[in-house]
């Protein structure tokens, strides 16, 4: 603390003696400023060398606390070297210290109060070298730092939420830019200088062309806590040679790379790779895939033509990625995988795999030998075309470890296949215009996607007592085939030996009543039927594929017999916008003594009404149970939310939340009932 004697020929202003600077107080109030000017007089025109902003100065034993830096304080005072801010400060003015070109270092003192920065607060302060911004700082206004062009370092700590226009304009040579907070705007865009960008938690999305034409850019560390990068974040960004994309990120925009001449090793952490995230991007010769990697979109490395080497930690991980199309995987150009940083020859999938995905291991030239685990159930569709194994088979049906992989130059025309197999792979057989007979065998269990799919002739075909499991379009054929086995069946639903398939041309409607004896429904067969509300399931039936009903967005009423609930897969009963599902909007009715089972099976048990077929149905509203909506249920509601329940029979508007809105929602059941009046 400073006392001092103000002078008399400064009203309520009092100048530092040794740094020169004026401050600004009023008597009777506790706050103090370095005092304010204009462009023609300055608020401190004699200051000069490194000065330490006072925190506190007393006059006539009143305390002041200084919290600002007025405007054009220390406008064009060339002479000052070095500025220290005390934590007190809360804002810089506007034009504070424009074109103070010998201006070197600011210092702020952490913790900071400091929270906004005004327009040209450093216009022009041409030999200042770095600034560090604390993260008390919410604005930054317009020009902040233009034509600060000796700045090489910059460092924004987290809490700016407001950064103004060209705010780092003309700061030509930064080098180092390190940012710690929310969208990363094009503040550094066509920086040719800058060489490491460290982007921190916090940062949640990379907009568009903000770091592009950054030519010198060698090193960029992207956060866990991003999410978004941009079009065109990077492109043009030709001195970078390596990036790695963080699991957090769910979007990349188009060109994000684009021109990055020297980009060669990327590696990608994120659970879900976009479409064309990295199309066109010849440069790339080394993928690294880490185990979080779940699905690859449509055309997410086409043309990525300088590929030769993919990199994965976990062949269990790399089996279950599901590869949207052939230019999905990375595997397609660069032919050699390693794992853990040795090649792929001899292939050990591991037992306990269930699915291997499509294209999985597509033109790995060396692997020369593999296994199919006991444990798999699904083979996608050329998972082992061009591997070394595929490329010394003869011509023929291709089968290895019990199962029909594919057909290798030429097509079947009748074909039975051998006793033991287990599975048919997706698309085996695909396309195969010749085929007009297969015999499958009563080994077999398992019938992939597609499987048969565009087998036009073929009319004679058999499914086992045994199959588990057919998948979606197994052996569909396009209706303008009108010569085929599908086309020439009934309109409506598609059975064949107690399995429902599909429907030919007509979708079913209303009330559906599945045939007693049906075995199985095979994956996403009455996809998209919206027109059915209601869908009864005999007790014989076994096994309901994927997306069976996905889609059937009318359905209100599902009627299971089935006495010894199976696990289904979430997506039978979902919908095709929003991944929303049928579990909420339908109730599941089901046979007596079994409400228990259903309530434990995955994932009958989500949806939110089971009912027991000839027990009084519940009314809406009725939250508990007493088959009457009156001011109880209000009640009961009140109780649910006092406890942070989710109690879903509470949920009476079905939002997922048990809330005010359930207790409006009953209140308006309660007024179409006329309840309101006598309760």
């Amino acid at each position: 603390m400073t006392c001092v004697t103000p002078l008399s020929s400064l009203a309520n202003v009092w100048q530092d003696p040794e740094t020169k600077v004026n401050y600004e107080y009023t008597v009777g109030k506790s706050e103090a400023s370095v005092k304010s000017g204009t462009s023609s007089r300055i608020g401190s025109p004699d200051a000069s060398g490194d000065i330490d902003i006072l925190k506190k100065f007393t006059i006539n034993n009143q305390d002041y606390v200084v919290t600002s830096i007025g405007d054009y304080a220390f406008y064009r005072c060339k002479d000052i070297i070095s500025v220290n801010i005390p934590e007190s400060v809360t804002s810089i003015g506007k034009n504070t210290f424009y074109k103070c070109t010998g201006l070197t270092k600011i210092s702020i003192d952490i913790p900071s109060s400091l929270t906004s920065i005004g327009e040209n607060a450093f216009y022009g302060c041409s030999n200042l070298d770095s600034i560090t911004i604390p993260k008390s700082v919410s604005s930054i206004s317009n020009y902040a730092f233009y034509n600060c062009s000796g700045l090489s370092s910059i460092n924004l700590l987290p809490n700016v939420c407001e950064i103004g226009m060209s705010v780092f304009s003309g700061c030509t040579n930064i080098t180092n830019v390190t940012i710690n907070f929310g969208t990363v705007s094009t503040w550094f865009k066509g920086y040719k200088a800058i060489k490491t960008i460290v982007l921190g938690e916090g940062v949640s999305s990379i907009s568009s062309n903000a770091f592009n034409g950054c030519t010198g850019l060698t090193n960029i560390s992207l956060p866990s806590s991003l999410e978004k990068i941009g079009s065109s974040a990077f492109s043009g960004c030709t001195s970078l040679n390596s990036i790695t994309i963080p699991k957090g990120v769910t979007s990349i925009g188009e060109n994000a790379f684009q021109q990055c001449t020297n980009l060669t090793d990327i590696t990608i952490n994120c659970a879900d790779i976009g479409k064309d995230w990295f199309k066109g991007l010849a440069t790339i010769q080394k993928v690294t895939l880490g185990e979080d990697v779940s699905s690859i979109g449509k055309d997410a490395f086409l043309d990525c033509t300088g590929l030769t080497e993919v990199h994965i930690t976990n062949i269990s991980s790399w089996c279950g990625i599901d590869f949207i199309s052939t230019y999905s995987n990375p595997l397609y150009y660069a032919k050699h995988l390693f794992l853990n940083g040795d090649e792929v020859t001899d292939l050990v999938i591991p037992e306990g795999v269930t699915n291997i995905g499509n294209c999985a291991f597509i033109n790995c030239e060396n692997i020369n030998n593999f296994n199919i685990p006991s444990s798999v159930t699904s083979i996608g569709a050329y998972s082992f075309y061009g591997t070394g194994w595929y490329n010394e088979q003869p011509s023929g049906i291709l089968f290895h470890d019990k199962w029909l992989l594919g057909e290798k130059n030429g097509y079947s025309y009748y074909l039975i296949i051998e006793e033991g197999t287990k599975g048919i792979a997706s698309r085996a057989l695909y396309g195969n215009s010749y085929l007009s007979s297969v015999t499958i065998p009563e080994s077999m269990l398992y019938i992939c996607d597609e499987a048969f799919f565009g087998c036009i002739n073929l009319y004679d075909f058999n499914i086992p007592l045994n199959v588990k499991s057919i998948g979606r379009d197994a052996f569909f054929c396009p209706y303008y085939y009108t010569y085929s086995w599908w086309s020439k069946q009934s309109k409506g639903i598609v059975y064949k030996d107690g399995w429902i398939l599909g429907y030919n041309v007509d979708k079913p409607k209303e009330e559906l009543t599945i045939a007693e004896g049906t075995r199985g429904i095979a994956s996403f067969a009455l996809n998209t039927c919206n027109g059915i509300t209601s869908i009864t399931i005999p007790s014989s039936v076994t096994s309901i594929g994927k997306g069976a009903f996905y889609g059937c967005t009318g359905l209100t009423n599902v009627i299971s017999l089935i006495q010894e609930p199976f696990v289904i897969d979430e997506s039978v009963f979902q919908y095709e916008e929003n991944n929303t599902t049928i579990f909420t909007s339908a109730i599941l009715n089901v046979p007596q003594g079994t409400k228990a089972k259903y309530t434990g099976t995955p994932a009958w048990n989500k949806f939110k009404t089971i009912l027991v077929i000839g027990d009084p149905v519940p009314m809406n509203g009725d939250v508990n149970g007493d088959l009457v909506v009156d001011v109880a249920d209000i009640s009961s509601v009140i109780d649910v939310m006092a406890r942070s329940g989710n109690d879903t029979t509470a949920d009476v508007n079905g939002d997922g939340i048990v809330d005010v809105a359930d207790i409006s929602s009953i209140i308006s059941i309660m007024a179409a009932n006329g309840r309101i009046i006598n309760d």
